[in-house]
């Protein structure tokens, strides 16, 4: 290799992705990332103790792609994974994908050039998902380039506050805090220790994506879907098990998240709200939690009912007259929480748990889902819903 064309090549690019039993869709994920138009990266392959074969597919693809690093650990679930890609990346940019979903062959490129012509700490795609095959859009952003305050504004606030409707930041932009859609420099991460952390078992890309924005000065975004996330029933994002200490893991995790939002955030009156609807969250997802058998259930009832009640729930829930019309399931249970008590809005997340398993199986459901809220954020942008793409197309 020449001098002139090492000049020549642009930063590395460390893709990671935790392997776990992912025989069944690896190769086509691998092949995705591999036919990538950025070509200077490496992609590392985390198998965290895979029984079923992923093993042998990641080693195949090592031999034949000089740019794969196949990396086996014994099993410690998706948090040590993706601290071990951490640490073995050497590239000057990071980002991480999952075992069965797609990259568009442009998203990277797209990212990396944006982030370094606005010498941006963080890139942020707009992402797809797919349900048997079809494709429809997921989260949106436009594109743009942010710094200070505005990263607070336009990436951040819409994650925090996804589903409500608040004056202080952007509500076209309705963003999860996924990981997948997120490019990184590797010396900002390293420079603010960042690093995988789970309090709640399912979590842990929303903590590490927020805490990130937070020390981040300039954000750059791109409208072009850039990742395709496959709903995979099988998956174990998809297996939340029953968590007994429920409550208190919330309260730790609420302790780590308040100290950097508080080292970013200077209005008292944000965090105030922040704070509100965060244990409306825990509300819902503790319910959402609750065993199968009779004794079990009588006894985390009561153990939810002092949480509520020690946490003065009809106080946080004074912040539900910004909920949106479309966060159905924070709507209806925190409603029958309020009318009928614990028992009424432990049936209502019993009924949705089920029609939400049985409409996410069926693409039209989906796309009336998304229709909903992507047609809300372009009202409130004053724009035309005429001209709502819901396809797989760039915005």
């Amino acid at each position: 290799m020449t001098e002139k064309f090492r000049e020549n090549r642009r930063p590395l690019l460390s893709v990671i992705v935790p392997v776990y039993n992912g025989a069944a869709w690896l190769r086509e994920t691998l092949e995705s990332i591999r036919n990538s138009r950025y070509e200077n990266l490496e992609l590392l392959l985390i198998d965290d103790g895979s029984a079923d074969g992923s093993g042998e597919i990641c080693r195949e693809y090592e031999r034949k792609d000089p740019r794969i690093r196949y990396i086996r650990k014994e099993n410690g679930g998706i948090v040590s994974a993706r601290n071990l890609g951490l640490d073995a990346a050497g590239g000057t940019y990071l980002c991480f994908c999952d075992q069965d979903d797609e990259v568009d062959e442009l998203m990277y490129d797209i990212l990396i050039r944006r982030m370094e012509e606005a010498e941006a700490q963080i890139g942020v795609c707009s992402t797809g998902r797919r349900i048997n095959g079809e494709k429809s859009r997921y989260e949106s952003v436009t594109d743009g380039c942010f710094r200070g305050e505005a990263v607070l504004e336009a990436v951040l606030y819409p994650i925090l506050f996804r589903g409500y409707e608040f004056p202080f930041y952007k509500r076209e932009h309705y963003l999860y805090g996924t990981l997948w859609k997120c490019v990184f420099r590797r010396d900002f991460l390293k420079a603010h220790g960042m690093r995988f952390r789970s309090f709640v078992d399912y979590e842990d890309d929303w903590l590490f994506v927020t805490e990130a924005l937070c020390h981040a000065g300039t954000v750059v975004t791109a409208g072009r879907i850039g990742y395709y996330w496959t709903v995979n029933e099988t998956s174990r994002s998809h297996k939340r098990r029953f968590i007994p200490d429920l409550g208190e893991r919330f309260g730790r995790q609420d302790a780590y998240v308040m100290g950097y939002l508080e080292r970013r955030i200077s209005d008292r009156g944000i965090l105030d709200s922040y704070r509100k609807i965060r244990m409306c969250e825990h509300y819902v997802e503790a319910l959402q939690n609750e065993p199968d058998s009779g004794p079990e259930k009588r006894a985390y009832r009561r153990k939810v009912r002092t949480y509520l009640e020690s946490s003065r729930y009809r106080e946080q829930m004074s912040c539900l007259r910004h909920l949106g019309k479309h966060a159905y399931r924070r709507r209806l249970v925190c409603d029958a929480l309020q009318s009928t008590g614990i028992g009424g809005a432990s049936l209502v997340s019993r009924l949705l748990n089920a029609g939400e398993a049985a409409a996410v199986r069926i693409r039209w459901l989906a796309q009336l889902e998304r229709r909903g809220k992507i047609g809300r954020k372009m009202r409130d942008s004053g724009r035309n819903t005429d001209e709502i793409d819901y396809s797989d197309s760039v915005l």
